[in-house]
């Protein structure tokens, strides 16, 4: 393992938050963050660099959307199967993120152009953190909450991708940014950041392709109210996160 810093382009401000990463089918490592001067809703805008895959070495970032007054955050990396790559990212409309509005650009040359934005969702407030995963019947669960409810939902989209419906909401406990992953034996696991106390990562299961999901239980795994992510490699579950209650 090896780590590398990366940074944002020297005119749009100190601040960083929420990094997506995809390698794509050539090999490249793509990262995507929003960067801010001062205040997230202000000015904050999407970049995003590239680690070639032939010699390692990183681009440097830089931004891939035009200025339209608001502000972009919370972006989403995934690629097709026909290597298509989408980004999917919120655009501010207001003040806090239940103003928000998704929206999605793709692209068909590996990350190197960008299409126009498109908007996938009408309603504001429905949020992303995490990718989709791909179905063996070729169609993507994307798991998203509600920044008004605090409730997380389950999408799904069939080719071409640029429709998204809701197959799947969670009542109940407010639980947000879920992260979705899929065990050996197919079964698809989530894993929940909670909105509140008690400050624990929160687990629901699907054996119906995310069709129906178990009522979330409580893990032991601390969690300061920050983000979490979910993967699976060689048969083990790894989640990150930060293993305190408490902000440090």
């Amino acid at each position: 393992m090896n780590s590398k810093f990366l940074y944002n382009p020297v005119e749009k401000g100190l601040f960083c938050h929420c990094p997506t990463l995809l390698q794509s089918k050539t090999g490249d490592i793509l990262v995507s963050w929003y960067t801010y001067p001062e205040n997230e809703y202000e000015k904050a805008t999407l970049v995003l660099t590239r680690q070639h895959g032939a010699d390692g070495q990183w681009q440097n970032s830089k931004t891939i959307l035009k200025a339209r007054g608001y502000s972009i955050g919370n972006p989403v990396l995934f690629q097709e199967p026909g290597d298509r790559i989408w980004l999917l990212f919120v655009v501010l409309k207001g003040r806090y993120w239940n103003d928000a509005i998704l929206e999605g650009v793709w692209s068909d040359d590996d990350g190197n152009s960008w299409s126009d934005p498109v908007q996938l969702w009408k309603d504001k407030g429905l949020m992303v953190r995490h990718p989709p995963l791909l179905l063996e019947n070729g169609s993507f669960l994307l798991p998203a909450y509600n920044e008004d409810t605090r409730r997380s939902v389950m999408l799904s989209a069939a080719p071409p991708y640029s429709t998204w419906k809701e197959i799947y909401h969670f009542n109940g406990r407010e639980l947000i940014q879920p992260t979705l992953i899929r065990e050996a034996s197919g079964r698809l696991l989530l894993f929940f950041r909670p909105w509140t106390d008690p400050r624990r990562i929160w687990l629901s299961r699907s054996a119906q392709n995310g069709l129906t999901w178990s009522e979330p239980t409580q893990t032991t795994l601390p969690n300061p109210l920050s983000g979490i992510s979910a993967f699976v490699s060689k048969n083990i579950i790894g989640i990150v996160h930060n293993n305190t209650e408490k902000h440090q």
